[in-house]
């Protein structure tokens, strides 16, 4: 089963927070929330699911982050074992 929301959904601008606060719009997340093809990655994403069997599928934007941060973190790991080993 697939939900999809749009990539139209509210904007990380237009997200207000509880404490009255506003995002910072320098923010590495807020920049790349307009430069990711977010509806291009669900259509390919929800190709590969059946949409009349099983659960309901994760929406798109979370399994995409997922993966962004997956990939970002093993670079910082990478990198980061290569400091170690350089500085024994």
């Amino acid at each position: 089963m697939i939900r999809y929301t749009s990539d139209r959904q509210l904007t990380l601008e237009g997200f207000s927070l509880p404490f009255g606060g506003k995002l910072n719009p320098e923010n590495r997340w807020i920049k790349w929330q307009k430069v990711i093809p977010w509806d291009e990655f669900a259509i390919r994403y929800y190709r590969t699911l059946d949409p009349h069997q099983g659960r309901p599928a994760k929406d798109a934007r979370l399994v995409i982050g997922a993966l962004i941060i997956k990939n970002l973190l093993k670079n910082y790991l990478y990198l980061f074992s290569i400091f170690l080993i350089d500085a024994m």
